[in-house]
């Protein structure tokens, strides 16, 4: 496996680099390094900035950190030795120049610690919806339909000896069949398991992680509890709930890949049911004002239509109205089956 990096960099290098104390063999070296990839330089710019935005403006990179030791550490002594003293160190020097001295300190620890954090982020690979339908190919050849707000990032090595994404959101995933590598999706305390095929994991609910197959086979478990897996098959929907209660039973919703193909269908669906299904594909607050109103039923498909166009047709088909308070939509009437006198 190759790393991010052509080669790691020394960070005791890099500290004396920034501090300005590197011979011209080791400015060079740095130089090369920086060079050999953009993710060198991007990464020695962000802890330059972190280095001189440490001291005050200019003098961190020219201080040489053991004499001004020596000079705190003479002065603080002094002070310890003077009977009675009570005269403060100058405000002019030393302060200024152990902030420096720490700071220095602390971007070499941090340098030094953080490396391998900065190694591993640098190491994934990161794909992301933010407003609209996102459709990406995976090194694979799988294809992974990212709903908007969601994303997913994969390893550096995704495809070398394993596939094994992790998802934040929604998705949908077309997977390229191989048995030799099983294609792995973990999402909140969930991972879903396949070798080749087709299937949506939404792991937006605040309490389960929901998982729909279309073609193939598909093992979902807890991440805590891998031994514990339950398969699924075309037409099945299972769910991951909080202490990695596994159920499942045959997918109802009709709607669930709205999302995906801009397309709402009902077809004698109450009306409570439609609200549901309008709020989750629009992402929007939808209220009933009269229970009355949950008694009718809608039968209707909508394709790739604002909600605003859809809730106009509703209007048109039963017998409410539509108005918007702030941010919620309400929907109110007599209902389809008002109660008697």
């Amino acid at each position: 496996m190759n790393t991010p990096f052509h080669q790691p960099i020394d960070p005791k290098l890099l500290a004396r680099y920034l501090s300005g104390e590197a011979n011209k063999d080791e400015v060079h070296q740095i130089q090369q390094w920086a060079l050999a990839d953009e993710r060198n330089k991007v990464y020695l710019e962000e802890m330059s900035l972190i280095w001189e935005s440490s001291q005050e403006v200019k003098d961190l990179a020219r201080i040489d950190k053991r004499a001004d030791w020596n000079i705190i550490r003479n002065k603080i002594e002094a002070k310890k030795t003077r009977p009675g003293s009570s005269q403060s160190p100058s405000k002019n020097r030393w302060p200024q120049q152990l902030l420096r001295v720490a700071a220095a300190i602390t971007i070499m620890v941090a340098t030094y610690f953080t490396w391998p954090v900065f190694t591993e982020y640098l190491q994934q690979t990161t794909l992301e919806a933010s407003d609209t339908l996102h459709q990406f190919q995976l090194p694979d050849g799988s294809t992974v339909y990212l709903r908007p707000g969601s994303m997913l990032s994969y390893h550096q090595d995704f495809n070398e000896d394993h596939r094994w994404v992790e998802l934040t959101g929604e998705a949908f995933f077309e997977v390229v069949k191989d048995r030799s590598k099983p294609f792995l999706v973990k999402s909140g305390r969930a991972t879903t398991e396949v070798v080749g095929t087709s299937f949506n994991v939404n792991s937006t609910l605040p309490d389960a992680v929901v998982v729909t197959v279309l073609t193939g086979k598909v093992q979902l478990y807890g991440s805590s509890t891998p031994t514990n897996k339950m398969a699924l098959t075309p037409g099945e929907q299972g769910v991951l709930k909080e202490g990695a209660q596994l159920s499942k039973a045959l997918n109802r919703d009709v709607n669930f890949l709205s999302w995906k193909t801009g397309e709402l269908h009902f077809r004698n669906t109450n009306l409570s049911q439609v609200i549901q299904d309008l709020e989750r594909h629009y992402q929007k607050d939808i209220q009933v004002e009269r229970s009355t109103l949950e008694g009718c039923t809608l039968t209707a498909i909508f394709r790739q239509q604002g909600l605003e166009d859809v809730l106009e047709e509703i209007q048109l088909a039963l017998p409410l109205r539509v108005r918007q308070e702030n941010n919620t939509i309400i929907i109110s009437g007599e209902g389809c089956n008002p109660p008697g006198p």
